[in-house]
């Protein structure tokens, strides 16, 4: 999937109808490509192509990297009978656990 249908996909999700907020959208499609490839690949060199298997799991890390923002180390509230908690780290396991990593055979140096 391309960005911009990526982009699309993360505004109708959100209810976003205008491109006020695109720049910081991009920058979370972004980053969730990068926890996405470093689940995939944690010993090497990424390859950008696996990505297109996992779009709807980017556009659902993003999501939930941009319910978060403002809340970031939060770990426990209780207001007016509404509870918060979240999982510890930048992407939390669960959001990651159906990624499968490749694995490889290590090069030898020479």
């Amino acid at each position: 999937m391309a960005r911009e249908d990526e982009l699309t996909n993360l505004k109708v999700r959100l209810e976003l109808t205008d491109a006020s907020e695109d720049a910081l959208l991009l920058v979370l499609l972004n980053d969730s490509e990068q926890a996405v490839l470093r689940r995939l690949f944690p010993f090497g060199s990424p390859d950008y192509e696996a990505l297109d298997d996992y779009t709807d799991k980017v556009v659902e890390i993003a999501i939930y990297k941009y319910n978060r923002r403002g809340g970031e180390g939060e770990i426990s509230r209780a207001e007016y009978g509404i509870s918060v908690s979240y999982e510890s780290g930048d992407v939390p396991f669960s959001y990651l656990k159906s990624i499968k990593p490749y694995a490889g055979v290590p090069h030898e140096r020479c």
